[in-house]
C-alpha cells in the first residue's frame, strides 16, 4: 500500500505556494530593528575588543615586569648559589680544622696525663729523698753530737770514718757503714 500512496503523490502536480509578503511599513520597521540590534552588537563588540586590547596591553606590561623580576631573581639566585658554595667550602674547612684541633687536643691531654703521672712520681721520689736526707741529717747531727760529747766510747777507726763521712757529703754509704759499725 505504501507503494501505491507514494506513486499517487508523485503523480499529483505540486501545488504552488505563494510566499508571504510583508507590508512596506513592517519591512521598514524590521529593517530598522535589525539595524539597531546590529549597531548595538557592533558597539558592544568594539567595546569588548578595546577592553581586550587594554587587558592585553596590561598583561604585556605585567609580563615584561615579571620577566625583569625573574631575571633579577635568577641573578640573585646565582649570587646566593655562589655564596652557598663558598659557605659550604668554609664549613667543610672549619670541620677539618675542628677535627685536627680535636686530635691535637686529645694528644695534648694524653701528654698532660703522662706529665702529671711523671710529676707525681718525681714528687714521690723527691719526698722519699727528702725523708732520706732528713734521716741522714738527723744521724749526722747525732754523730756530730757524739763526737763533741761522746757518751760512749768510739773506736779510732770509727772516728776516722765518721770524719770522712762528715767531710764528704756525697759519701752516704761511708756514713751508714760508720754508724752501723
Amino acid at each position: 500500500m505504501h507503494e501505491h500512496l507514494t506513486a499517487w503523490k508523485s503523480a499529483q502536480a505540486p501545488k504552488t505556494r505563494q510566499a508571504a509578503t510583508l507590508s512596506d511599513s513592517l519591512s521598514t520597521a524590521l529593517a530598522q530593528e535589525i539595524e539597531q540590534h546590529a549597531s548595538s552588537a557592533r558597539a558592544e563588540a568594539e567595546e569588548r575588543a578595546l577592553d581586550a586590547e587594554q587587558t592585553a596591553d596590561e598583561l604585556a606590561k605585567t609580563g615584561t615586569a615579571l620577566e625583569a623580576e625573574i631575571d633579577a631573581f635568577k641573578a640573585q639566585l646565582s649570587v646566593l648559589s655562589d655564596e652557598n658554595e663558598t659557605l659550604t667550602q668554609q664549613r667543610d674547612d672549619a670541620q677539618k680544622i675542628t677535627e685536627q684541633l680535636t686530635q691535637d687536643l686529645d694528644r695534648e691531654r694524653a701528654t698532660k696525663e703522662a706529665l702529671m703521672l711523671e710529676l707525681a712520681e718525681l714528687r714521690h721520689q723527691a719526698k722519699t729523698q727528702q725523708q732520706q736526707l732528713d734521716r741522714e741529717v738527723q744521724k749526722r747531727e747525732e754523730v756530730e753530737k757524739d763526737m763533741i760529747h761522746p757518751t760512749k766510747r768510739v773506736s779510732p777507726l770509727k772516728k776516722l770514718l765518721l770524719c770522712q763521712a762528715l767531710h764528704n757529703r756525697d759519701s752516704r754509704t761511708s756514713l751508714v757503714i760508720a754508724i752501723n759499725n
